[in-house]
């Protein structure tokens, strides 16, 4: 409800973004294509792409409980594309999120389905969007270590595990190798915080907002950098 009255609050722009009934790769494709981006290149700010093609995005200034996301159409004709953030998260896992929530917003529109299976269509989404195949296949050459992998993060804005994820979904590397990686992700501390080194930059914009509290029971929408200078 308080999402919704944020979406209320900003310019609308024109919708861009279909609602499909297809596999998570077409519909990863097809939206790359209404979104006017190349088929298998880096996404330099998804936030920005999302917002030209309509997407409403917040930032919440608090921490989602076991959470970083979540998504779903607003307004009395559920027309209005909405994703709202957690706060704390870093510039790579937020842009997975985007695009996850991305993926259950032109997918599950309709809400049907188990929600096991709806999260891991919305995850192959988020991976066919982030990482097209055709990209991968080209980047990801053997010997597949956490040192190609870590090389590829800036260049792709996500995470070393979701690179390995990818491999292995694509069946470049193979589930032995994947148990591998992940081993040495857990033996390097990396499952939990990667290189500081290879972060990915936060994607501020003027146009993302955030609720900030400027007295009980009351928020104000305001330019997510002015909100966060304000939280501080």
């Amino acid at each position: 409800e308080v999402a919704e009255r944020m979406s209320a609050r900003v310019e609308p722009r024109p919708l861009r973004l279909s609602r499909l009934s297809e596999d998570p790769t077409s519909a990863a494709r097809t939206t790359r294509s209404d979104l006017g981006l190349s088929p298998d290149r880096p996404i330099p700010n998804l936030t920005m792409a999302l917002e030209k093609a309509g997407v409403s995005i917040f930032c919440l200034p608090i921490d989602l409980d076991e959470r970083d996301a979540y998504s779903g159409w607003s307004g009395y004709d559920l027309n209005k594309p909405l994703i709202v953030l957690s706060s704390g998260r870093p510039g790579d896992r937020l842009r997975f999120s985007l695009a996850h929530e991305l993926g259950h917003l032109v997918m599950h529109w309709s809400q049907r389905g188990e929600p096991k299976d709806l999260e891991e269509q919305a995850n192959w989404f988020a991976g066919e969007f982030l990482l097209p195949e055709a990209a991968m296949r080209s980047d990801l050459l053997p010997p597949v270590t956490l040192m190609s992998l870590a090389k590829l993060k800036p260049k792709w804005g996500v995470s070393i595990q979701a690179l390995v994820r990818r491999a292995k979904d694509l069946q470049i590397i193979s589930p032995r190798r994947y148990h591998y990686l992940y081993q040495q992700l857990g033996a390097h501390g990396w499952r939990v915080r990667e290189p500081e080194n290879l972060d990915i930059p936060l994607e501020f914009l003027m146009a993302v907002f955030t609720p900030v509290p400027v007295k009980k029971d009351h928020w104000k929408v305001m330019p997510l950098q002015q909100g966060f200078a304000i939280l501080q």
